[in-house]
């Protein structure tokens, strides 16, 4: 129930590509995302601070309130400290390096991460594994001891597994932490038929372990049961990929277009141009390319936006990156997008369902 883990919690579920959507962001770095006035429920200046450096900051999370901590925030187990003097967080541990952000005197600081100490890491470590699979990862320990129960060397085969669970752990191996998640599926998948195992064995062995063994089921079963069933109730999880004239659009563009077309339209993970009618796009979906780790994409979103707008430059950068459609629909609208531009310096082939799409006129032609 502390005030500020409470935070922590709801923005631990927000995926960085979202993140970035929040209000009074600085630029898009991969070092630093910070955010103020988190915590609208309440009168508190409040900033969240990730430093995402592989450095000397890689884990740091702080919180930052600029008033005292009420009664319930100082009787919890975490305390605050007040900082006395200006701390300089930088991108390295020398001196030297640049400086990212600056505590201010009176801040008053919640630190996370290693909270029991250094000491305690081997039992967060464990306790951490334990909480998100459950008592897969003991089982499959167990299996390596019961090779026996086993008809064949399953359990030894899958040793070299251990690698794809180990090094994701103390390596980074993708430009966003939380792809090498992707790692573990593999070492999960692959673990569950040594987790099976020796259920199966459990169950062979009389009735004492059989009921242990089927209690374990249930319980490695339960997340997944209730994440099914949570899918499964429309009223909480029915998100819309697009609507009827997204669909109608993606139709036509897929039917009346070349393959190679180029569209400009708005950086969505759902623009029906790219994920219904295969068309290419200027740009996709920035939460992606981050991820990916290209470098170009910002510069890129800037001249989208351009073009969709109606910039003075919009034909000429449209003529750069080889656009051929420009479509104005519900995502590019809010965007800034401009029928009316587009009405006069593009040829319209397509209007129906609110999307508009446009052919680009060279800057020779439409002058």
């Amino acid at each position: 129930n502390h005030a500020v883990l409470r935070d922590l919690r709801a923005l631990y579920t927000v995926e960085v590509d979202q993140t970035f959507k929040l209000p009074n962001l600085p630029p898009r770095t991969p070092l630093l995302i910070e955010a103020r006035q988190i915590s609208k429920d309440r009168n508190v200046d409040t900033a969240l601070l990730v430093a995402l450096s592989r450095q000397s900051f890689t884990d740091l999370v702080h919180y930052l309130q600029t008033q005292q901590p009420g009664v319930q925030q100082a009787s919890a187990p975490i305390s605050a400290q007040r900082a006395t003097q200006d701390v300089q967080l930088r991108e390295g541990p020398s001196t030297a390096a640049r400086i990212r952000y600056t505590v201010k005197t009176g801040a008053s600081v919640y630190p996370t991460g290693q909270r029991n100490g250094v000491w305690m890491f081997p039992l967060d470590f464990l306790a951490f594994w334990i909480w998100n699979t459950s008592l897969l990862l003991p089982l499959v320990i167990a299996g390596h001891a019961l090779v026996r129960w086993f008809p064949t060397a399953f359990p030894t085969w899958f040793a070299p597994m251990w690698l794809w669970f180990v090094v994701p752990n103390v390596i980074v191996l993708q430009p966003w932490v939380w792809d090498n998640t992707k790692f573990f599926v593999f070492w999960a998948l692959l673990g569950s038929v040594v987790a099976a195992g020796v259920l199966a064995g459990m169950l062979t062995r009389g009735p004492a372990t059989a009921i242990v063994a089927v209690t374990v089921m249930v319980l490695l079963g339960l997340s997944g049961a209730l994440d099914l069933a949570r899918a499964s109730d429309f009223s909480k999880s029915n998100v819309q990929f697009t609507d009827a004239g997204g669909l109608k659009v993606a139709d036509w563009v897929r039917h009346n277009t070349s393959p190679t077309a180029i569209f400009a339209v708005a950086d969505e993970h759902n623009s029906p141009i790219p994920s219904l009618a295969g068309r290419r796009e200027l740009v996709g979906y920035p939460g992606w390319l981050w991820t990916y780790g290209l470098a170009d994409y910002v510069q890129k979103i800037d001249d989208d936006n351009k073009i969709l707008k109606g910039d003075p430059s919009a034909l000429d950068l449209a003529l750069k990156y080889g656009v051929d459609y420009v479509m104005i629909g519900p995502q590019e609208i809010p965007r800034g997008g401009s029928r009316a531009y587009w009405d006069e310096h593009g040829t319209l082939v397509y209007d129906d369902g609110g999307y508009a799409v446009y052919r680009v006129n060279p800057p020779s032609a439409a002058a």
